[in-house]
């Protein structure tokens, strides 16, 4: 009896033998083409790591590392549309772990809204966020897809999660500018609302202040407009060029015609190197026939601005308009040899 059961567990191994023999070969294979793949990745040798890693996941479908690997290579070779398809494969595997998972997700979301599948974006990045709650960059590349497929309800719920993981309140006040201008034509009343809670995370928001103030104009309501354009202009006078036009025409809208040239003198006090601002009240002196000071305000520039070549080409100009074309000859022959150095 002993010897019987002896000899059937012999037949039993001989039998075994093959399937054990191809499995520790099988093995053997994967190890080797998956580790000599990435030392190929190391070195740059990209083509030859494509075809060892492809023979990676051939011998064995469940290395996933060695499939994103492969997704990631042939994204770097320009293949993007094979790497998103394994990436696609990969999505409904259930043996990833969380650091996987995001990858694919994040890989296919970004390729997805590169080709324009806006509705198939949302969803990858939609479910990031079982995995990953804390990844600013996903929630804003959600945010710009509800923008741009106009689910303005979902705006407004993911600004709310937003708002609980961005430390950096500049950039919460800029979500909210982004999605009052988005709105706005459909819904000023609701822009509104959004431009003020953005200035409520950063006052002196350069967007938030320059949009509110454009809202206010548009509403008829002129006074507020000025006051809000105004506190830009204490906040940033070097930047006064953003608004000053704007302030101009409600300026002259409430026939304030003095304020306008109060405007330009006091910020010249706070910008006295921005050319800009000599040239527009030059303008506002050529308008009412003054061509002296329209000069005199031009050849006030500083020494160290006045190679600029707008200012010369006005003061070029009012010259002529004042009749005195031998100093206009002067500034264009002076500007002309200044450019030619250049």
């Amino acid at each position: 009896m002993p010897i019987l059961i002896i000899i059937l567990v012999l037949i039993a191994i001989l039998a075994a033998f093959p399937v054990v023999r191809d499995y520790i070969k099988k093995k053997r294979t994967v190890s080797v083409s998956y580790t000599e793949g990435l030392a190929a990745m190391l070195d740059q040798k990209l083509e030859q790591a494509i075809e060892l890693l492809k023979q990676s996941v051939a011998t064995d479908s469940n290395n996933v590392d060695a499939y994103l690997r492969l997704a990631d290579l042939y994204y770097q070779t320009g293949d993007q549309e094979r790497s998103a398809k394994i990436y696609e494969r990969l999505a409904v595997r259930h043996n990833m772990t969380p650091d996987e998972e995001k990858k694919v997700y994040q890989n296919l979301g970004y390729y997805y809204l590169a080709v324009g599948r806006n509705q198939k974006a949302i969803s990858m990045f939609e479910e990031l966020f079982n995995i990953d709650k804390q990844n600013i960059k996903n929630y804003e590349a959600l945010l710009s897809l509800y923008y741009k497929t106009e689910r303005w309800q979902d705006c407004e719920a993911l600004l709310k999660k937003i708002e609980k993981v961005q430390p950096d309140k500049n950039r919460l006040a800029q979500y909210y500018i982004e999605f009052g201008k988005q709105i706005f034509a459909k819904n000023p009343d609701s822009a509104i609302s959004h431009y003020k809670q953005a200035l409520t995370y950063n006052r002196k928001s350069v967007d938030g202040l320059i949009a509110l103030g454009e809202y206010y104009y548009k509403q008829g309501e002129i006074d507020l407009a000025i006051k809000i354009w105004n506190e830009f202009l204490e906040y940033y006078p070097e930047k006064n060029y953003l608004v000053r036009r704007q302030l101009e025409r409600a300026y002259y809208d409430l026939n304030q015609y003095d304020e306008v040239v109060n405007l330009y003198e006091k910020l010249l006090k706070k910008a006295p190197d921005d050319t800009g601002l000599y040239v527009v009240m030059a303008q506002i002196n050529e308008k009412k026939e003054d061509l002296n000071s329209a000069i005199r305000i031009l050849n006030k520039i500083p020494v160290e601005k006045k190679k600029e070549v707008l200012p010369q080409i006005e003061l070029a100009k009012l010259y002529l308009m004042n009749n005195d074309s031998q100093k206009a000859r002067q500034v264009m022959e002076a500007l002309s040899e200044q450019l030619k150095q250049k």
